[in-house]
Parts: structure tokens; C-alpha cells; sequence
């Protein structure tokens, strides 16, 4: 991200936020993230095209900021979810 430095994000907040979406939205049978959680409950079990695109970002910037190879496995694995989304869905 041109203009900042790591320094400049609390890298842990984003890391505890993305570890908490995870644990609540993530399909740990099929991947991708479910659109709509409360409390750990999924209210709505549709994966929507939008919902999977933020996560591949939010990866993308963790990846970007931290080094962390964690982080670029999981993008290449959200891009493998939203090419199937694109062949299932003709998007």
C-alpha cells in the first residue's frame, strides 16, 4: 500500500479481526465465507460473490503488510473458491 508503512496499522487488531471471521463465517467443508453470522450462528448460508471478494482482500492486504505466507496461501485459495463461484454461477 503505497504511503504507509507496517508501522503505521496495528497489524494484531486486523489479524485478531480476521481470525474471529473466520471462526464464525468460514465453510470448513466447502471454503468461503457464509454471508451472514451472528454470534457464531449462521443466519444466512449463501456464499454471495461480494462476501467471498472481501475476504480474498482482506487477505491480500494481511498478506501485504505482515509478510505472513499464511495470508497469500489463503488469497490463492479464495481465488480458487471465487473461480468455481464464476463457473458455477456463469459470472
Amino acid at each position: 500500500m503505497e504511503g504507509f508503512s507496517k508501522q503505521d496499522y496495528n497489524t494484531t487488531f486486523f489479524e485478531k479481526i480476521m481470525r474471529r471471521v473466520e471462526e464464525s463465517a468460514w465453510d470448513s467443508v466447502y471454503g468461503g465465507f457464509y454471508s451472514s453470522v451472528e454470534n457464531t450462528n449462521i443466519v444466512d448460508s449463501r456464499k454471495y460473490l461480494r462476501v467471498q471478494t472481501y475476504g480474498l482482500l482482506c487477505y491480500v492486504w494481511l498478506y501485504n503488510i505482515t509478510g505472513n505466507i499464511t495470508y497469500e496461501s489463503k488469497a490463492y485459495s479464495m481465488i480458487s473458491i471465487l473461480e468455481k463461484m464464476k463457473d458455477a454461477n456463469g459470472y
